[in-house]
């Protein structure tokens, strides 16, 4: 099969060339805005308890987990001193005639808002939107903080959360790429002896990337996807990559348990490169459980984080 596929596109080359250039110029204008359409999270499945759990408590407890929390802290004044709670209200006056603001809940209405020492109290800012869509409200609700003499602002929540989530990682898949393309050349230009010979796999990997990162942009407004599919794209393109042991077998021998257990991971590839926020790169992920406990019979899930086989 392989043989055909080579005598085929040995004798139509110039077409392919032709073909992969030009999807490559027409993938440019969209493989940098990949990170506008990729959703922060993809920690969850919707069919895990935890999440029909939350589900359950949103839709029968009325339970909103987007709630944005604005911390003010003062070195002048006591949060329940007149001024401070004066330029609090000042700070939210545009952010409270949002569409997306369902309700503020100020620490003058919740006195366990404020810290013991009374120099900060934080403000609730619940979002009337979806967590995917809650990030995104991020920057035009900082816009909207008018800033005052004699408070220092941060924002915290969820929603910040997992935008710095998207922000980390889209950066350090960037530096990884960054640092990992000259390395790749020189090993080439080891490998082939020759300048061409080396470029060559270096840009068709490049190109590859590219016109995969076109490709989600556009399947990212058709459905939902996780900013960590990026992690995936570049695997099969210029992404360094780290080998992690991919099953484990655990005995416990106590006077409480006695058990021998083998872990499987669900998916294997599932590193995430965050050097900038971390430090580090790890690996992580759901595993399937299976063995004998007491002598019985056992399965189960679970979850597990390795660290440690990567180095900067």
């Amino acid at each position: 099969m392989f043989y055909r596929l080579g005598k085929l596109v040995t004798r139509y080359r110039w077409f392919v060339v032709g073909f992969w250039l030009l999807a490559v110029v027409v993938a440019l204008p969209f493989a940098p805005q990949v990170g506008t359409i990729l959703q922060a999270g993809g920690f969850t499945s919707p069919d895990a308890e935890s999440e029909q759990a939350l589900t359950l408590l949103e839709n029968k407890l009325h339970l909103n987990v987007n709630i944005v929390q604005i911390i003010y802290t003062s070195q002048r004044y006591s949060a329940y001193d007149a001024q401070f709670v004066r330029e609090a209200q000042q700070s939210l006056a545009s952010v409270q005639h949002m569409p997306e603001v369902a309700s503020i809940i100020s620490f003058t209405d919740n006195p366990r808002q404020i810290s013991l020492d009374r120099r900060a109290a934080y403000v609730n800012v619940v979002l009337n939107t979806d967590p995917n869509t809650a990030p995104k409200l991020l920057p035009d609700l900082q816009r909207r903080l008018h800033p005052e003499p004699d408070l220092k602002t941060s924002i915290g929540g969820g929603a910040v959360f997992y935008q710095d989530i998207q922000t980390v990682s889209e950066n350090d898949l960037r530096r990884a790429e960054a640092l990992a393309f000259p390395f790749a050349v020189i090993a080439l230009l080891l490998v082939f002896r020759s300048v061409v010979a080396a470029i060559l796999p270096a840009l068709v990997g490049g190109g590859a990337v590219l016109v995969s990162l076109a490709l989600i942009f556009g399947l990212g407004h058709v459905t939902e996807l996780s900013i960590f599919v990026l992690n995936i794209t570049t695997l099969f393109g210029l992404g360094p990559g780290t080998n992690y042991p991919s099953g484990w077998q655990l005995a416990i021998n106590t006077p409480q348990v006695q058990a021998s257990l083998i872990l499987q991971p669900e998916l294997k590839n599932q590193e995430l490169v965050v050097y900038q926020s971390t430090g580090n790169s790890y690996w992580e992920g759901a595993v399937s459980i299976s063995g004998y406990s007491q002598g019985s019979k056992i399965s189960g899930e679970g979850y597990v984080e390795m660290t440690g086989y990567a180095h900067p």
